[in-house]
């Protein structure tokens, strides 16, 4: 049995003083998991986004094109411009690994470091409204046109006075398909009255369509962001979302994504095949017309392999789509055809 050490009449116990070193330990080790855990519950509290939205089924017809309004939203929230001109030292650092560790790296550390940060301002009075939709094009076009110049589009509230704040695009290579954003700065988030003002230069007319305000509220965070502003119009996600699923065999929710009219006849067969396990490139266009049904969006994947940085494909097919109620519908898929 080992005896205790005395040291000035005092009795030195080891056994104890590693028990009490190491419950020191534990304590320690405990207040930098609570301590980590409220700041990270401040910092989740700073990417807590409110979202109010109303869904919108207006369509104009504007000379030979065709403009789809499908949403409203409004937020109390911005996000801070981030500097490009002055990078922070980790992204600086990041520039200077090899190319095969950039990727990893950058995608790891800017998770992190946006997670613990304050990136947007928040108005308790005032917010960001934004009329989002898309137009077709009656022929392909390169241009990136924000709106076509044969019209106007604004929001505008209570005696007409418009709220302006610029208007986003995206479009598609080569595509009649244009999706747009029209946003509003300063509107009150207790508005009463809300209007979609529209000045058609073609027949010289003007429109006043006043919003229903039966908002829908839902919440996004850092694990489950916002969508981007076209993704709500895109028959593209629809698409995907029909590939996944049909990955994991999910019928009945396939089947939502299917006219209703057309499940019957629906070509199941078509998507069976071995092409789905390479990777794909998409390419959106219009069809006037298409079994009987008009404004017809095609989606063709083309599936291949990257190889010596071109993309080489093998195989394609088309997915045919339309705007039902406000909300893309598949109507036909058409078999694999090899390229």
């Amino acid at each position: 049995m080992e005896n205790p050490i005395k040291i000035n009449g005092i009795v030195l116990d080891h056994k104890q003083n590693k028990q009490r070193t190491k419950r020191k330990i534990i304590r320690l080790l405990l207040f930098l998991l609570m301590l980590w855990l409220i700041i990270s519950l401040y910092f989740y509290r700073q990417h807590l986004l409110t979202v109010k939205s109303i869904p919108l089924n207006e369509n104009i017809q504007v000379g030979d094109t065709k403009i789809y309004l499908r949403e409203l939203s409004l937020v109390d929230f911005e996000r801070k411009q981030f500097d490009y001109g002055h990078l922070p030292w980790y992204a600086e650092f990041g520039n200077r690994l090899p190319q095969f560790l950039r990727l990893p790296y950058h995608s790891a550390v800017f998770s992190i470091v946006t997670f613990y940060s304050s990136p947007y301002t928040f108005d308790d009075t005032y917010g960001k409204a934004a009329l989002s939709g898309y137009y077709l094009s009656p022929a392909l076009s390169l241009d990136a046109r924000v709106l076509p110049e044969t019209v106007d589009i604004w929001l505008a509230g209570t005696y007409e006075v418009g709220y302006l704040g610029g208007t986003l695009t995206n479009h598609s290579e080569n595509s009649n398909l244009h999706f747009f954003q029209i946003r509003g700065n300063n509107v009150p988030l207790d508005v009463k009255e809300l209007y979609i003002m529209i000045n058609d230069k073609v027949n010289n007319k003007n429109y006043k369509i006043p919003i229903k305000l039966d908002w829908e509220t839902k919440t996004y965070t850092f694990f489950n962001p916002c969508p981007v502003f076209w993704q709500e119009s895109d028959p593209v996600v629809k698409v995907q979302e029909f590939i996944t699923l049909n990955e994991k065999d999910k019928t009945p929710k396939l089947a939502q994504l299917i006219l209703s009219d057309r499940l019957k006849a629906f070509p199941w067969q078509h998507t069976k095949h071995e092409y789905w396990q390479l990777p794909y490139k998409d390419r959106v266009s219009y069809q006037a017309t298409y079994q009987g049904q008009h404004d017809v969006i095609t989606v063709t994947l083309t599936f291949g392999e990257d190889k010596e940085n071109s993309f080489k494909g093998v195989a394609e097919q088309t997915f045919y789509l339309i705007d039902h109620q406000g909300s893309w519908k598949i109507i036909d898929v058409s078999p694999v055809r090899k390229v």
